[in-house]
């Protein structure tokens, strides 16, 4: 017997129709990320920032108040927002410290512009001359800020002590004024 095969026309698979070819997707606007804004690190002076060393001005040892204050006055300007406590460090028991204060001071000049009624009265202090020429130089680094301690300057004109006079009339030239004024005053009584 023969066997005999019948031919048979291909058929589309059973099931779904097919699909169209495929196309390549369409370009997808991609939206930018937003930068990341830089955080700036806070500046420290020996691995400390302003914050850290003002927790210092609680110490019990003026070394480590005054090494404090150093700190912040190098910080400058970025111990603004320590300088209440500074303001706070004139009116110390010791000496130095309120001169280490007057100095952290005016190493802010202008921005340290709260503390010049405690700077002025700095002035009357019976501790150390230190503390007064430090007040003077702190002043005058305050400039026109300081216009107000002029007259509160002007007697350290005549006085030869600690070189207050030079400090003075440098401080009275930065303030303006009636500063420079008072300066060439003395200036032609001592001529």
């Amino acid at each position: 017997a023969v066997a005999f095969r019948t031919r048979s026309t291909p058929q589309a698979p059973a099931g779904p129709p097919s699909a169209p070819p495929s196309t390549p997707p369409l370009p997808v606007a991609v939206t930018p990320q937003p930068e990341v804004p830089k955080v700036e690190k806070e500046p420290v002076f020996n691995g400390r920032t302003a914050a850290q060393w003002a927790k210092e001005l609680e110490s019990k040892q003026p070394v480590a108040r005054m090494e404090a204050l150093y700190a912040i006055g190098r910080l400058a300007p970025a111990g603004q927002t320590v300088l209440p406590l500074v303001i706070g460090a004139t009116k110390d028991p010791e000496w130095p410290v309120r001169s280490a204060a007057a100095k952290c001071l005016g190493a802010y000049g202008p921005l340290a512009r709260e503390a010049l009624l405690p700077l002025t009265e700095l002035l009357q202090d019976n501790g150390s001359f230190h503390v007064k020429r430090e007040a003077i130089v702190a002043l005058g680094a305050m400039g026109c800020e300081a216009r107000s301690s002029t007259l509160a300057i002007k007697p350290f004109l005549r006085n030869s002590s600690a070189h207050s006079e030079t400090h003075a009339a440098e401080a009275l030239c930065k303030i303006g004024g009636d500063g420079p004024a008072m300066v060439v005053e003395r200036v032609d009584e001592m001529l």
